[in-house]
């Protein structure tokens, strides 16, 4: 039987979040005691995903010591996972909270190079794969040393396996997918613009002629992210929308596109309509933003959320 969603992550991490009073220079920081989470775009979608209830499964690129620890951690949440090992350590990710300012700091450290024999070996991986799912998508960054045609390879793969692609990423890789073949993709309005070249300032006036440009570049489905004012999509049978999320506390932005990202595309698996697909996305990202670091919110919590989100 074919499966639902399989999820890439290239340059995962293990997400380590704590908190200090204040960020004082040259001081000696006290951390409260860390939370660690299971990190990287692919990472976090199959999360929301199986948090929803949905059938996914994550491709996970990792090697040492850190990426044994992030496989512990995937396993603790009880997250499928298919592995491709390679000899350098996976990046570690840390988060602090200032407690005097509720400002969260984001340190984020390169992943590991991957050679390119490994990074051919990870595109048969995949493409074999990919015919045993619906949906294919890769999310979270690259290798500091792969090439930008990278996901445009893997759009092709997934493409010819009869799986649908999509991909969450931007610049030169955004545009060289998109012109290999994509069902879907989630800019935010600076992406947006960038690959319809646009400047920002006359796409967020013109949001109905930015969708019509993105789909122009081949995309089936665009939805583009709007922070805390929602989201715009559209796609080729003409539905048209913009969505706007309930107001909520926020105590940290993190996760939140990548929850947007797998409740689309677990409502979209599940064959509902695009209006449907983002108005769980808006929830769920909303949701995300009233949560402390990088924990999963509650499916409990996104349901109640989606029953406030407001369609313009």
């Amino acid at each position: 039987m074919v499966r639902k969603v399989l999820t890439v992550t290239i340059n995962p991490a293990v997400d380590v979040t704590t908190e200090v009073e204040a960020l004082e220079p040259k001081k000696k920081l006290r951390c409260a005691p860390p939370r660690y989470d299971p990190g990287g775009g692919g990472i976090n979608v199959a999360r929301m995903i199986a948090n929803l209830g949905g059938d996914g499964c994550a491709f996970v690129v990792a090697g040492g010591s850190s990426g044994k620890m992030l496989r512990e951690l995937c396993e603790e949440e009880g997250l499928e996972t298919e592995w491709f090992e390679i000899p350098d350590r996976t990046r570690e990710l840390l988060k602090v909270l200032a407690c005097d300012t509720g400002e969260m700091y984001r340190f984020v450290l390169p992943g590991p190079a991957i050679e390119a024999r490994d990074q051919d070996a990870i595109l048969d991986r995949i493409g074999a794969l990919a015919g045993d799912f619906e949906w294919v998508v890769a999310s979270g960054s690259l290798a500091p040393n792969m090439p930008s045609d990278f996901h445009a390879r893997l759009a092709r793969r997934v493409r010819d396996a009869g799986a649908r692609f999509v991909v969450d990423t931007s610049g030169a890789a955004l545009k060289e997918a998109v012109g290999a073949g994509v069902h879907l993709i989630k800019p935010d309005m600076h992406e947006a613009s960038e690959l319809a070249g646009r400047d920002v300032a006359q796409a967020r006036e013109h949001q109905e002629a930015l969708l019509d440009a993105l789909l122009d570049r081949g995309a089936d489905i665009a939805i583009v992210t709007l922070g805390p004012e929602g989201a715009i999509a559209a796609d080729r049978d003409g539905a048209r929308l913009r969505l706007r999320p309930p107001h909520v506390q926020e105590k940290s932005p993190v996760g939140a596109g990548d929850a947007f990202l797998g409740a689309a595309v677990h409502a979209l698996s599940q064959g509902e309509s695009l209006e449907q697909a983002v108005r769980l996305a808006v929830a769920a990202a909303a949701a995300t933003v009233e949560t402390k670091g990088t924990q999963v919110t509650t499916r409990d919590a996104i349901l109640e959320l989606r029953e406030r989100v407001r369609q313009d």
